[in-house]
């Protein structure tokens, strides 16, 4: 346990624990993070040990697998000298998890919040987190994650700055004998519920906008994207990305829209009802819906079911020029590997999801040391988000950015 008061050290011998390691992001992250030389154990926690087994045997440098119930004092004894640890559960567990990394003096990392209304509930512990002498590192994914590090490239030298945030999320799917598309949809059903059934809370610095709050799948608008994907429908959904970008003093205003396939597959079997969704409405309506399992993903792709996934992000800014007062329009766009370039058995959703997770926590153990707090990805130094970024285009595809 690190001591009061004590500085961070680089080690070679370094501890992780994944919480959700048996999940369908935090396998993936427990298998790349082997790839790290510094690290030298990774403990898995999971509620389903035998899913986490199924996912995780074989592997060498895993060296204990536990169950993630129980206390907080009986887990605070087992994840002693943990140098880092990640919430891939459920972002429900986010407090939860942040007060052990907190009594136990390690890094924490995470890829969502659970309010997405007037605070991240991460940072009500960015004192406590400061004074310990620890880094917190929070929303760490594609969207939030990825989408904010580009905003803060963008926004970099701008003032008064309007954000637009738009994701593509595309399943391609063969047509059934009936001519209709077989009912898949590849998102956790729990995280799908939750994100279809939640206001939407766009953020505008002019205090007649600034508590509209949106229908999810409301505010349909054409968004293009890079090929294969094209032009698709986006809508307002359940975001991060706002949640912490309201805190940049360079933004009076951001909205984010999410399209593709997948999210018009699910719209067109919703009831058309005007008023907000309701829990149950959406669970009796999709109750037929199971998430299919890594293997059951790997038989349908080959059995061509399943033709090909996508995953996208376009991020446009429009800014100040601070000394001459001139507009500036930026756009960056970016393609995730697709679903048959990454490894069998998974998504191109989750694989994405974990190589940012990845660049981020490559860059917390190769840095002199992060900044002690809880930080969202735009809010941590230049030199990190330019060395993730780095990161994220050797693994995956470049970003494109233009200035017009």
């Amino acid at each position: 346990m690190r001591e009061e008061g004590e500085s961070f050290v680089k080690r070679n011998d370094l501890k992780i624990a994944v919480f959700g390691a048996g999940g369908a992001v935090g396998s993936i992250l427990a298998s790349f993070l082997q790839q790290i030389e510094d690290v030298s154990q990774i403990i898995c926690l999971d509620c389903n040990l035998e899913r986490m087994f199924s996912f995780l045997k074989n592997r060498k440098k895993i060296i204990h697998v536990l169950t993630a119930e129980g206390t907080n004092e009986k887990l605070i004894r087992r994840l002693k000298d943990c140098f880092l640890i990640i919430n891939a559960a459920s972002s429900l567990l986010n407090k939860r998890i942040m007060k052990i990394a907190l009594e136990l003096g390690s890094n924490y990392l995470d890829f969502a919040s659970f309010d997405n209304d007037n605070q991240a509930e991460q940072k009500s512990f960015h004192k406590r987190f400061k004074e310990k002498k620890i880094a917190g590192w929070i929303n760490w994914g594609i969207g939030p994650g990825l989408t904010n590090l580009l905003v803060a490239k963008l926004i970099d030298g701008l003032t008064d700055c309007v954000v637009r945030i738009r994701v593509a999320e595309d399943t391609k799917l063969a047509k059934q004998a009936n001519g209709q598309e077989p009912l898949i949809f590849l998102w956790n059903p729990q995280l799908l519920i939750d994100e279809i059934t939640s206001p939407v809370y766009p953020f505008s610095k002019d205090p007649r906008r600034a508590r509209i709050i949106r229908e999810p799948f409301s505010g349909p608008e054409f968004c293009v994207f890079p090929y294969p994907i094209g032009k698709i429908t986006c809508r307002h959904m359940n975001e991060n990305e706002t949640i912490t970008l309201k805190n940049m003093p360079d933004i009076r205003e951001a909205d984010v829209k999410t399209g593709g396939d997948d999210l018009e597959r699910l719209f067109k079997i919703l009831p058309k009802i005007k008023k907000r969704i309701k829990k149950g409405q959406i669970q009796e309506y999709l109750k037929n819906i199971k998430t299919p399992s890594p293997n059951e993903i790997k038989k349908m792709i080959q059995k061509g079911i399943i033709l090909d996934g996508r995953v996208a992000i376009l991020v446009e800014v429009d800014g100040q020029n601070p000394e001459t007062e001139e507009r500036i329009f930026k756009k960056a766009t970016w393609m995730g590997l697709g679903l048959r370039e990454v490894s069998h058995g998974t998504t191109h959703i989750n694989f994405n999801t974990a190589l940012v997770a990845l660049c981020a926590i490559r860059q917390i153990i190769n840095s002199s040391g992060p900044d002690p707090g809880v930080w969202a990805p735009e809010e941590i130094s230049k030199t990190d988000r330019e060395a993730i970024l780095d990161c994220i285009q050797k693994k995956s595809n470049p970003v494109h950015f233009q200035t017009l």
